[in-house]
């Protein structure tokens, strides 16, 4: 009987590691082409000559508009409008905007979100 349970547990733990690495590699490449994950970013000069990264993540939508149109979406990412995600869990439950916030300055290069 203990045998049996010991061999469940073995079988059980390693489903769940095998699904973590599997999560973890889909989550850290998603919605990104191996060129997307090529290219230099913004920021990655200031970690050169650094440790190397453990976990890289890339990952990318494609959005059917024009760069004019999503911008001010973006713009407000943080900054009073919301993240654009589930609400409850990551805008302590205030709805994200639905449209245009018009009062919300647009961002300033070094300026920090909130």
């Amino acid at each position: 009987m203990i045998t049996q349970v010991l061999i469940l547990l073995f079988i059980l733990f390693t489903l769940l590691t095998l699904g973590f690495f599997i999560f973890l590699h889909w989550g850290a490449r998603w919605g990104s082409t191996s060129e997307e994950r090529a290219l230099e970013m913004p920021g990655d000069v200031y970690f050169e000559g650094g440790p190397k990264a453990r976990v890289s993540m890339t990952r990318a939508i494609s959005i059917a508009a024009s760069p004019q149109t999503v911008w001010p979406w973006l713009a407000q990412l943080g900054r009073g409008a919301g993240w654009y995600s589930i609400d409850w869990l990551d805008n302590r439950d205030r709805e994200s905007a639905r449209h245009i916030i018009s009062w919300i300055p647009e961002p300033k290069s070094g300026e920090e979100s909130k």
